[in-house]
Order: C-alpha cells, then structure tokens, then sequence
C-alpha cells in the first residue's frame, strides 16, 4: 500500500504542477510507477482505495469527483471552466480547419498544446493569454507559412483577409 500510496502522490504532484486536477480513473490510467519485473500493474479499486485513504489521511483532497493535493481547493472548479472554454475554442478551430484544408499541399490542421487536453484558457486570442496552438503540415517539399501560437481572432482575421484578396 506505502508503493502504490506514493506513486499516486507523484502522479498528483506531477499534475497539480500544471493545475490540473484529476478523477480517479485518470490517477488509475496515468500512474507513474516504477516498472519492476514481477510486479503486476495495481487495479483500479486497488487505487481508489488508497485515493480513499490518502483523502483520510489529509494529503490528497476529493472535490467534485476531482483529487488534487490538499491546500489546492477550487482546482476542479477552474478544470471545470477551462474545459467549457476549450470546447468553445475547438468548435472554432474545427471550422479554421475546414479552411485550412482546401490550400494547396495541406495534409493535416490541428491544435497542439493545453488545448488539445481540453485545459485551455480565457482569453480568446488575447496575447498573453491562452493563445491557440495550431498546427498544420503541408507535403514535403513546399512550403507552407503557419500562424504557431497565434491566437484565434488572430488567424480568423488573417484568413478573411486572405479570402478578401484572393475572392473566395
């Protein structure tokens, strides 16, 4: 129980660094441990369990379905919120995409970084803030100019200035 009690711990701590709260399913599915031969992966009651007693015990701290470390309270709650932004922010990029796709040459457009693990930010392409990541590859051999880290108003406005010039 002290192995799996820690590892859990680190894989808390590992997260709690990016803000970012965990269920217990994905404490379960992203525990980091030591991969020792003879030893079989923990079940996930097995983790719950030791989520159960680590809540006890005071070190980890349970709030809406969401464990982080203690002294962390109202981490679910921003999870909550940059979860809704980052859906309203791919419903965006997913139409930027459907544009992006008719150039010549592009093979692929996505976003990249917290956005694509749903953790982005306020700030619709406000610098400074949580900027879109975007991502796209043309075929080798040609060259395709790419807005990296612009924010989306960003690239919105240049794409219909783009569209505007070309008469699409």
């Amino acid at each position: 129980m002290y192995r799996l009690s820690k590892d859990i711990l680190d894989t808390v701590t590992y997260y709690d660094v990016f803000d970012y709260p965990l269920s217990a399913f994905e404490i379960w599915k992203h525990l980091l441990t030591l991969q020792e031969e003879g030893v079989r992966p923990s079940s996930y009651l097995e983790v719950y369990a030791a989520l159960r007693h680590e809540t006890g015990r005071g070190t980890l701290l349970e709030d809406r379905g969401f464990y982080c470390l203690s002294g962390r309270e109202g981490l679910a709650t921003l999870r909550i919120r940059k979860e809704k932004i980052s859906a309203a922010k791919l419903r965006r990029i997913k139409r930027l995409a459907r544009l992006i796709r008719l150039f010549p040459y592009v093979r692929f457009a996505g976003a990249t970084g917290s956005l694509s693990l749903k953790h982005g930010d306020i700030g619709l392409g406000e610098v400074g803030n949580e900027l879109l990541d975007e991502v796209a590859l043309a075929r080798a051999g040609r060259a395709l100019e790419v807005a990296c880290n612009a924010g989306v108003d960003v690239v919105d406005q240049r794409l219909l200035e783009i569209k505007k010039t070309h008469g699409w």
